[in-house]
């Protein structure tokens, strides 16, 4: 599942992190959870979101696209 940020304010976070856990929680089995995130999310908020279950897919902007830096360690 995931949920999809333009940037990294703390509502934007607080927003994210709300959707994923009350989305996720009416399903069957539980499903892996996905931050779609700027890439200068901090390395604080990453440890944080770690510890309950959620990832953090980076993405940046380059020459006007976007860009997944990370995408090929991810399984999914």
């Amino acid at each position: 599942m995931f949920e999809v940020k333009p940037n990294t304010s703390t509502t934007s976070i607080y927003s994210a992190v709300g959707q994923l856990l009350i989305h996720s929680i009416v399903q069957a089995r539980q499903p892996k959870l996905v931050f779609v995130a700027p890439e200068e999310l901090s390395v604080q908020t990453r440890s944080k979101l770690k510890k309950i279950g959620i990832g953090v897919l980076d993405y940046r902007w380059v020459d006007g696209d976007l860009d997944f830096p990370g995408l090929a360690h991810w399984q999914f």
